[in-house]
């Protein structure tokens, strides 16, 4: 994920770990924040948390409102995919 140089804590957070926003924390690479993560087959509802801030994929147009018509970033992976990238 690239943009955000000054953050100082920026993880991930979905469907796939009970949106526990402390499970998955990024790491910097050069100017991005990169963190690999292999997900289960399935859709998955996401966000970034920056500095405490949640976030929706600014690469991922896709979303959805959960029962509570809260928008959240949605990726959908196959079996036969390749794990996808996210990241800031």
């Amino acid at each position: 994920m690239k943009g955000y140089p000054d953050a100082s804590i920026v993880a991930l957070a979905g469907s796939f770990n009970n949106w526990n926003q402390s499970q998955f924390i990024f790491g910097k690479e050069g100017d991005e924040w990169v963190y690999r993560i292999d997900l289960e087959p399935g859709k998955h509802a996401y966000k970034f948390i920056v500095d405490g801030n949640w976030l929706l994929d600014p690469a991922n147009p896709n979303t959805e409102d959960d029962d509570y018509g809260v928008k959240n970033s949605v990726i959908v992976v196959t079996k036969d995919s390749d794990q996808p990238r996210l990241g800031l």
